[in-house]
């Protein structure tokens, strides 16, 4: 039962955090250029999981959940504003 915890909390983690780096890439977007704001989306993003994970999921070690969703959404949006910005 403890693992179908965990892979409900890894699938819900993937799906908020990348609510999160969306908004957070588009409330950006309006002050700054495309690629700052994903490098600013990622900051924020990974400063409120890395303050909040430990109190919301119950894996013994949050950081193994949410900073891989964390770099991969970085990934993903700082390669779709280098294709949009050239």
């Amino acid at each position: 039962m403890k693992i179908f915890v965990y892979v409900v909390e890894w699938i819900v983690s993937f799906f908020i955090i990348w609510f999160f780096y969306f908004a957070s890439y588009y409330l950006f977007q309006k002050k700054f250029n495309s690629i700052t704001s994903v490098i600013f989306s990622f900051v924020a993003v990974g400063l409120v999981c890395f303050l909040s994970a430990p109190y919301v999921l119950s894996f013994p070690k949050p950081s193994a959940i949410y900073l891989p969703f964390v770099i991969f959404w970085f990934i993903v949006y700082l390669i779709r504003s280098a294709k949009n910005s050239s």
